[in-house]
């Protein structure tokens, strides 16, 4: 398992190679990427790049105050 850290967004992943597809893994609300940790030595693993992303002010990434939501974001699209 890696790490990156864009924008201070924590995010695990294996080896990614360009040839395969994606997976990307979201905890639910009061949880943390560590819940997906198993798929790091499962089979997808190996067939897959695997994303398991913190969101902001869970688990390992920080409270990111210039976070703008979902909502938010699709309302700043409209204008």
């Amino acid at each position: 398992m890696k790490i990156k850290t864009p924008n201070g967004l924590f995010i695990r992943h294996n080896t990614i190679e360009k040839n395969r597809q994606s997976i990307w893994f979201f905890h639910g609300f009061a949880d943390s990427g560590l819940a997906y940790k198993e798929v790091f030595d499962s089979s997808l693993s190996t067939e897959f790049n695997l994303y398991v992303v913190d969101l902001p002010g869970f688990g390992a990434s920080p409270i990111n105050n210039d976070y703008i939501s979902l909502r938010n974001r699709r309302t700043c699209s409209r204008k």
